[in-house]
């Protein structure tokens, strides 16, 4: 099995960094694009676990995100072949 392939690595880091962007910027609909879209997507949050596409979605719609900040550290991705990130 090949690690790290450039062009995945690639691949999935700009998919990171969209998520990342949308996060901050609560972009639902790009959000949405980026989640797997079945019942059996899951959300695990502080204050609970959202079980289905459509309750993340709701979630998201309805949360307030004036002023959010992350700040990311010793993010590191590792690809195995070209169909599997962690």
């Amino acid at each position: 099995m090949d690690v790290n392939i450039p062009e995945i690595v690639e691949e999935v880091t700009a998919a990171f960094m969209s998520y990342e962007k949308a996060i901050t910027e609560n972009d639902v609909k790009m959000i949405n694009h980026l989640f797997w879209n079945d019942a059996k997507t899951l959300r695990y949050g502080p204050n609970g676990t959202l079980i289905s596409h459509e309750a993340l979605s709701a979630f998201r719609r309805n949360r307030v995100t004036d002023g959010v900040r992350r700040i990311l550290k010793n993010t590191s991705i590792v690809t195995f072949g070209r169909d599997y990130a962690v």
